[in-house]
């Protein structure tokens, strides 16, 4: 048996007996053919960043043949705990344009068609698509992707379920407690004790959510699976606060942390994590900004905005490296 079924079937009862009115219908935009094994491994061929789902571990030593035999192994309900049939999911997987999962999205959402939206891009301009590819049994702990972006989680293979919850300040202090931290499986106690709880069943290739900076949520892969989007930022998000108050609590949760001395110069969360995405949100709002497609005010906001966090971002790199040469000098 997966080790994750038990914990699986328990966040369906719970979703069907108690949640049941939580539920969200998702949107649906048109794609040119509904996606096959054959895009995916077109994306996977040049992909080189792989974790074991069971125990997180990831290794250089992963590549997309073993990918494929964990893969075929869980679409065949297989052990996963027997040699070569470990699950592994490739987390940012790039679609370059024309080729694999990008041939079956012609398009993208109405809300990234807006004249105020700032999207990551490749290098000739192309919208940057990228997926995550999980085998079936995937259960993902709660997690948010970026405080000063959100994102489109759109799916183009399998199902997924999606959860998320409302980011009040209860949430986000139970959230804290985890955030970027290795903690074990959270997401059932997740979904029973925290409030706010919403959850959308993604069941057709095209059908999509949007996760708003900071959004909260977990993902179920009931069966091999696969997930695309856009990083994007919207003037909403400045209008509304949202960019704002979102980053603010991560630089100062990244903050209280490097104040802490039980976790180590080589934490996890310090290694990566939330110091490196808002770093590529900074990057974004600066481009955004030079882009001159939003209003004066707007524009103005996110300016002030983007000096106030890059300075702090500047002296938690320096605490950060002055931590890891204190911690490797003992």
């Amino acid at each position: 048996m997966h080790p994750s079924k038990d914990v699986g079937i328990q966040i369906l009862k719970h979703l069907s007996t108690t949640a049941l009115a939580n539920e969200v219908k998702p949107q649906k935009m048109e794609l040119s053919y509904p996606p096959t094994g054959a895009e995916i491994f077109q994306d996977l061929r040049t992909h080189s960043d792989f974790f074991n789902h069971l125990n997180g571990e990831s290794h250089s030593k992963f590549n997309w043949i073993d990918f494929l035999m964990g893969w075929e192994a869980m679409k065949d309900n297989a052990n996963p705990l027997m040699e070569f049939h470990t699950p592994l999911v490739a987390f940012d997987v790039i679609a370059h344009p024309g080729k694999g999962l990008s041939k079956c999205v012609p398009g993208i959402p109405a809300v990234l068609e807006r004249g105020d939206v700032c999207m990551r891009m490749h290098k000739d301009g192309c919208p940057l698509l990228y997926s995550v590819i999980t085998p079936a049994g995937t259960i993902t702990c709660p997690h948010c992707d970026n405080t000063g972006s959100g994102h489109i989680i759109l799916l183009t293979y399998g199902i997924k379920l999606v959860l998320w919850w409302d980011c009040d300040p209860e949430v986000l202090k139970y959230y804290g407690d985890i955030h970027c931290l290795k903690k074990g499986q959270l997401s059932l106690n997740a979904v029973k004790t925290w409030p706010g709880l919403k959850w959308a069943i993604l069941d057709e290739p095209g059908q999509y959510l949007i996760m708003e900076p900071g959004q909260i949520h977990a993902v179920l892969s009931p069966v091999n699976s696969a997930v695309s989007g856009w990083s994007f930022a919207i003037s909403d998000w400045i209008e509304n606060g949202k960019l704002g108050k979102m980053m603010d609590w991560e630089m100062t949760l990244v903050e209280k942390r490097l104040e802490n001395p039980e976790i180590g110069f080589d934490s996890p969360f310090i290694r990566g994590g939330p110091v490196e995405t808002m770093s590529n949100d900074l990057e974004l709002w600066t481009m955004w900004l030079n882009s001159g497609v939003l209003s004066g005010q707007s524009e103005s906001n996110l300016k002030s905005l983007l000096e106030r966090m890059s300075q702090r971002l500047e002296e938690i790199n320096g605490r950060t490296r002055k931590r890891k040469a204190d911690g490797k000098s003992k």
